[in-house]
């Protein structure tokens, strides 16, 4: 994907940065094990962004390797599409075959994307955090807190990240706490093949998940007993026929399909979403940590230009661009 190489590669043009940084008197790092560290913390949530975009490419081979099933299922069944009732009179065969699966494969990948997503921004925020005098961040949480508007800190440009992407930190946050804390996602998957005389329908019933911070909702043996259609599924049915001269219906037209209901979105797209911004937030979080070369605000590095307290102006990246959204 074009997103995590733009962060990989910005990445990259810090570490080439790193490597002159100056350590001791007022630079970043008090010493060069301090820099080592920093650039490990880095390389950890590099890595696991990329972890993050190994279970969504898991959850597209499953889409895909399923839907390959489906298809073989998805065959017409061996009926002849008429037959003739006892008084000579035709009649049209009807037939329906509804597969209905769990879908646990999926969210498990899900639950570990979503991990993978929220320790990257952990190491991110860990390694980043030097950048602020006085504070020791382990969890992205702590640059949550201060980038608030009511937080004495949230002017600080140091923050500008952090503020750019705050409601979606907030919405990763709070949904990855509660499919951990909270509750888990069940999801369920399937096909139908209907047919009417010769017209065949096929359709296949995507993986949803809630949209936003899932609620609470019951996972007993009755609930999914008694329920119709997966949570979070809506089956849109059309048929279209006519009437002969002599009275028979001929079906011209019956199609189906199912489609995420409000405040669901399918797992695929879910996580496409928030894995682009994650790699958006990861690319410019380091943009604004090269404009600031390894010096702690208002605290000139020896030997550096301290312009405006943000270090050698040579290694500065031009201004980003602010009318850029989170995905």
């Amino acid at each position: 994907m074009k997103s995590i190489d733009n962060a990989a590669g910005m990445l990259d043009r810090y570490l080439q940065l790193l490597d002159s940084a100056p350590v001791g008197g007022n630079s970043l790092f008090k010493d060069h094990e301090d820099k080592a560290r920093h650039e490990s913390l880095l390389n950890y949530g590099l890595r696991k962004l990329q972890a993050s975009l190994y279970h969504l490419e898991n959850v597209n081979r499953l889409i895909a390797s399923q839907s390959r099933d489906y298809a073989t299922a998805h065959r017409v069944h061996d009926l002849e599409p008429f037959h003739a009732g006892a008084t000579g009179a035709r009649i049209v065969v009807h037939s329906r075959c509804f597969v209905r699966t769990n879908a646990e494969p999926y969210i498990y990948e899900l639950a570990a994307f979503l991990e993978a997503a929220k320790s990257s921004l952990d190491f991110l925020a860990t390694a980043f955090s030097g950048y602020l005098p006085g504070v020791e961040a382990d969890s992205i949480q702590t640059l949550i807190r201060m980038a608030e508007p009511t937080h004495k800190r949230a002017a600080s440009f140091e923050l500008n990240a952090v503020k750019r992407h705050l409601p979606w930190l907030k919405e990763l946050r709070d949904y990855r706490h509660h499919l951990v804390h909270r509750m888990v996602v069940t999801a369920s998957s399937g096909h139908e093949t209907h047919r009417e005389g010769t017209i065949t329908s096929l359709a296949n019933m995507p993986v949803v998940v809630p949209k936003s911070t899932p609620s609470y909702y019951p996972d007993t043996r009755l609930a999914r007993l008694t329920e119709d259609l997966p949570r979070g599924l809506s089956v849109m049915r059309s048929r279209a026929s006519f009437t002969t001269s002599d009275g028979h219906e001929e079906v011209v037209d019956y199609t189906i399909r199912y489609e995420p209901s409000p405040g669901y979105i399918r797992i695929e797209d879910f996580m496409t979403r928030h894995f682009d911004t994650l790699t958006c937030f990861f690319a410019d979080l380091t943009t604004d940590a090269i404009s600031l070369g390894f010096c702690t605000r208002g605290r000139p590095c020896a030997g550096k230009s301290a312009q405006s307290g943000r270090g050698d102006p040579s290694n500065r990246l031009p201004p980003a661009d602010k009318s850029r959204k989170p995905i």
